[in-house]
């Protein structure tokens, strides 16, 4: 067997597995028989059928790559112990691609992108550019490292046959927004990157209440009462511009009218992510939803205020920026009760 190269730091498994077929002059299927496994036709940036063998063939464990070169730890990122446990141990065992949850959390990163500090640094330090991780997360348009917007390409991450061994530093991006960040998009860059990023083990899982809460705090809700989609529609217009929900995948839903306004279709489904249990839930609706309710304002805060008459004596949270994975359910919601 060819001596295949490491996943570099972050690297997409699918990534690793292009460049592993560039170094050695291999088409996918050729690739396919050196790794002793079933030639599958379709590759996909998320693609996580050759994890088993990939793992033999450079040395790891397969948890270690699953863990640290796939979106498993921000899929998981509001799971229960049990069902982290079982999502590890089928992409290990037979690196599914059938992995529903899996597919799901990515929806709103339909294109591939790059930042453009990482691809010089990468450049620098290994010669050529890979695909990284934390910049395909769903709605995270901004390199936490750098603080930077990413570029988008044209590549779509579903399979293009022409195109799927290219590599960032081969192709050209443009930036994804030009406005200058906002703290939503900063929180959610944050939380996701770093749900991404954690240690292995189970996520923060979301009581029932715990945005209802939050939303009371704000005064957006009245206390013990559900989340509604008014206040979230109106959060959402003052906050993110429209193509960023679109970008997310947040506008689609076959179940409303089409004529309806992209605000208030993503309302509607953070609204109903805002009142579940949290496990199994798309991960970008919570975390989009903890950021709206930490750092989001909007102009209706004055009227929906008045709706709860019982909040004005707390006076205005101001709520840091905290990120949740490092702080329990009673520290994430008590804690920013003052100023």
């Amino acid at each position: 067997m060819l001596p295949a190269p490491r996943p570099y730091p972050d690297e997409m498994l699918s990534s690793a597995v292009m460049r592993c077929g560039r170094h050695f002059c291999l088409s996918l299927k050729d690739l396919a028989r050196e790794l002793g496994v079933a030639y599958v036709g379709r590759l996909t940036h998320f693609s996580v059928q050759y994890l088993p063998a990939l793992a033999r063939w450079v040395g790891v464990s397969p948890h270690e790559l699953a863990w640290r070169h796939t979106m498993l730890p921000y899929t998981t990122s509001s799971c229960s112990a049990n069902s982290w446990s079982a999502q590890l141990e089928l992409l290990v065992s037979s690196g599914s691609t059938e992995n529903a949850k899996l597919r799901r959390s990515v929806n709103g990163a339909a294109h591939k992108r790059y930042c453009a500090a990482c691809l010089s640094e990468d450049l620098l330090n290994y010669g050529e550019s890979y695909w990284h991780r934390c910049h395909h997360l769903p709605g995270a348009w901004l390199c936490k490292r750098h603080c930077m917007y990413l570029c988008v390409t044209e590549l779509r991450t579903d399979f293009v046959a022409s195109s799927w061994r290219l590599l960032p530093h081969e192709v050209k991006g443009t930036p994804v927004l030009t406005a200058a960040p906002n703290p939503v998009v900063m929180r959610l860059s944050e939380t996701s990157t770093r749900a991404l990023l954690r240690s292995p083990g189970p996520g923060t899982h979301f009581a029932p209440d715990y945005f209802r809460v939050l939303a009371a705090r704000r005064g957006w809700c009245k206390p013990g009462s559900i989340v509604g989609a008014d206040w979230l529609a109106q959060a959402l217009k003052d906050n993110l511009p429209t193509e960023y929900l679109r970008g997310c995948g947040l506008q689609r839903n076959l179940k409303m009218p089409r004529w309806m306004d992209a605000s208030i279709v993503a309302a509607r489904l953070l609204a109903n992510a805002a009142n579940r249990d949290s496990n199994g839930a798309i991960p970008l609706r919570l975390w989009l939803l903890e950021a709206l309710l930490r750092v989001g304002t909007t102009q209706g805060d004055q009227q929906l205020r008045r709706s709860a008459p019982s909040q004005q004596e707390a006076g205005r949270v101001v709520l840091n920026v905290v990120s949740p994975m490092q702080a329990s359910y009673s520290e994430r919601v008590g804690n920013h009760g003052s100023d």
